[in-house]
């Protein structure tokens, strides 16, 4: 019952709303909010990153967004400052052999080595004479030359497999002018054909040109002492934008890519709605007032339910305080006071003496569709729980207990 008042409250907030999600200037308020919870140092610099990278992988004929469509790589060195964006579906590694730039890529891709494939089981080869080593060692080189013939004519350029790659093969493919790349991670291998159109294949073969993907232009890259491989695209409908992150710690690196990853969502949420609340506490206090002034028509439980329902969202609020090193009664009465007047925009400000300001011209937002998800799915766990009738102890399993040697070996 106090989810469906809350419900029916939160759209009377709505403080904002995003027109165009491709604007920079609208899209960039939201999505600083959402950053600057993990990154205050640098939440302009990487909210700007992450609009742009958002707004580079963004199709015009569609408002979908695909999250996958934006990559983040965390390369050691600089700064935070130094976090940038670049077009294209970028690998940390460099290429297996001397060829290090092709244009009009045609990809083909081999989940496994890009070697001769071997027998499952262990095989024995006899050999009667010097002839027959001679004529064996031939018959592989043939062999893995005839495959590089083959996928060049295919129409081929760029090879990328997971496995080792075979010296005979390297050489070969070094003389017809062939890319060779390593990606050992299953799923950055699975995001690399999605974005490049490409089909991975278990086994060596010749794919048709059907079959294989596509790349504007492949080429190498050093980026702070580290070689990586940029395959760039230029379609609109395979769109990709990878965010190098930079920073002077793993640490570091760690936090800047978890506030991208929120940035990234919360541009995904907009596509989906773009109403915004206000942030910093305002919405929960502001639904904490209004459910107060709708329980005094109810009487029975329900009045006691809504009047937990408040302290759960004034719990919200206090936390932020408290995460904050502020005073958190002070807070609460302050905001408890302004939003009984009818200021509904009324928020915590970390940076102020007076602890309250108008967050919605400082720019703090947040999501109505978030902000109703978060209810929902809080609501439903609370209660799941409060359902339970027998709480189940996890114990020992039950049978005879075994023998004890304590002087076995005496």
């Amino acid at each position: 019952h106090a989810l469906k008042r809350a419900l029916d409250i939160l759209p009377s907030l709505v403080c904002g709303e995003i027109k165009d999600i491709r604007d920079l200037n609208q899209v960039f308020a939201p999505i600083k909010s959402v950053v600057s919870t993990k990154q205050i140092t640098y939440a302009d610099h990487i909210s700007n990153v992450v609009t742009n990278a958002c707004m580079m992988s963004q199709p015009l004929s569609q408002n979908y967004f695909n999250v996958d469509n934006v990559r983040t790589i965390k390369i050691l060195g600089s700064g935070g400052a130094s976090t940038y964006v670049s077009q294209g579906f970028i690998v940390k590694t460099d290429v297996c052999g001397d060829v290090s730039e092709i244009h009009n890529a045609k990809i083909v891709v081999f989940n496994t080595d890009f070697d001769l494939m071997n027998t499952e089981t262990k095989g024995t080869v006899l050999l009667n004479t010097a002839k027959e080593l001679l004529s064996f060692s031939k018959g592989e080189e043939d062999a893995i030359k005839k495959v590089i013939t083959d996928l060049k004519h295919a129409g081929c350029n760029v090879v990328v497999c997971s496995g080792k790659v075979a010296d005979q093969a390297l050489d070969y493919a070094n003389r017809n002018g062939i890319l060779i790349v390593r990606i050992t991670s299953k799923f950055e291998l699975q995001s690399f054909c999605s974005a490049t159109q490409s089909i991975s294949f278990p086994s060596i073969l010749i794919p048709s040109i059907d079959c294989m993907g596509h790349s504007a232009s492949v080429y190498t890259k050093e980026i702070g002492g580290t070689k990586v491989v940029i395959f760039s695209q230029e379609k609109e409908e395979n769109a990709i934008a990878t965010i190098i992150v930079r920073g002077s710690s793993d640490n570091v690196l760690d936090d800047l890519e978890l506030s991208i990853d929120d940035g990234i969502n919360c541009y995904k949420s907009l596509t989906m709605n773009g109403k915004l609340l206000p942030g910093a506490g305002a919405t929960e206090i502001s639904l904490c007032v209004k459910l107060d002034q709708g329980s005094i028509d109810c009487v029975g439980l329900d009045k006691h339910a809504l009047s937990k329902f408040c302290d759960a969202l004034k719990n919200t609020v206090r936390c932020i305080a408290e995460n904050n090193g502020l005073k958190a009664n002070e807070v609460l009465a302050k905001l408890l006071g302004e939003h009984n007047t009818g200021k509904t925009n009324i928020g915590i400000d970390i940076e102020s003496p007076e602890l309250i300001c108008d967050v919605v011209s400082r720019g703090i937002f947040d999501l109505l569709y978030v902000k109703t998800r978060c209810l929902q799915l809080a609501v439903d766990a609370a209660t799941t729980l409060l359902s339970i009738d027998h709480i189940i102890v996890a114990r020992p399993a039950g049978g005879p207990v075994p023998k004890q040697n304590p002087n076995w070996d005496t």
